[in-house]
């Protein structure tokens, strides 16, 4: 995806996710690293098991991945009944 600065549509980073999911960073960290577990039975993904691969950043700024909204809300509509992490969010 590529983003379009005339949109509306805000980039978030992995802190404002972080606080937004009420989740830790090492939680979202395994959440990134989901899309690995099947080929890599190592990673611990029991609690996400379920959930369709976590999207890649929308736009890296430096080092810095920044996800947007849309994206994400996207994932979180299609996630929301997959998993039962995801179902006990605040």
């Amino acid at each position: 995806m590529t983003f379009d600065f005339a949109s509306n549509d805000v980039l978030l980073g992995i802190d404002d996710i972080c606080q937004k999911l009420s989740i830790s960073r090492s939680t979202f960290e395994r959440l990134r690293r989901n899309k690995q577990s099947s080929a890599n039975s190592n990673l611990r993904s029991d609690e996400f098991a379920g959930l369709s691969t976590f999207p890649e950043p929308t736009i890296l700024l430096g080092r810095s991945p920044r996800w947007s909204a849309t994206v994400l809300n996207e994932w979180l509509r299609k996630n929301s009944r997959k998993s039962s992490y995801l179902e006990n969010m605040p």
